[in-house]
Formats: C-alpha cells, sequence, structure tokens
C-alpha cells in the first residue's frame, strides 16, 4: 500500500529527530493496518488461511484462497478494507511456483 511507503517516510525523520513517540505510533498504525487486511481475509469463506508477511514497514498480508474465487475474494477484501480504514489497498492474485533453483553448468 501506497500508505506504508510514507510510513517509511516518516520514520525516517522520526529517526532523524530522535523522535520514539512518532516512530513507535507508525509501527502500531503499520501493524494495524496489516492485521485489519488479514482479519478481513480471515472472515471471507474462500480463504483458507491468511498472515502477515514481511511485516513492518512496507509489509504484506498473504491469503490462500480458492483459484475460482480469487477475482471475487479480492474485491471483497479491497471493499471492506476501504470500509474500515479509509484507505485503498493494492491486491495482487498470484499462484505458487516451484520457486527459484539454481541451475548448474559443467565449464569446458
Amino acid at each position: 500500500m501506497i500508505y506504508e511507503n510514507d510510513r517509511v517516510l516518516e520514520a525516517v525523520i522520526a529517526i532523524q529527530n530522535n523522535d520514539a513517540v512518532k516512530l513507535g505510533q507508525l509501527m502500531v498504525d503499520s501493524h494495524s493496518s496489516l492485521n485489519t487486511m488479514v482479519n478481513i481475509a480471515q472472515n471471507l469463506p474462500a480463504c483458507y488461511g491468511a498472515r502477515m508477511t514481511g511485516a513492518g514497514f512496507g509489509g504484506c498480508a498473504i491469503a490462500l484462497v480458492q483459484k475460482d474465487q480469487a477475482e471475487p475474494f479480492a474485491t471483497q477484501v479491497a471493499d471492506e478494507f476501504q470500509k474500515q480504514s479509509g484507505l485503498t489497498p493494492s491486491i495482487y492474485i498470484s499462484m505458487a511456483t516451484e520457486g527459484c533453483r539454481v541451475a548448474l553448468s559443467s565449464c569446458v
């Protein structure tokens, strides 16, 4: 979410100003924002489970969802998140893959 980017910039200023109170509030706001997203996701029937990942400034929430329900799920989560927070989230639908691997080749 763009608001997380703003929080990072605000955190830099808070650190430079030794403003622990402001930095602490930014941390709480970031956590609350992600937790709201997870709670919304977990309460929808298409969701098998959800959690925060990469939490902190610029963190994300991830949800495991029925494949045929991914689009409506994303719409429902975005709509409900906006109602509860007043913020517009960025939601990306992706599929699990085999991930990264190292390809070894012989040197001649």
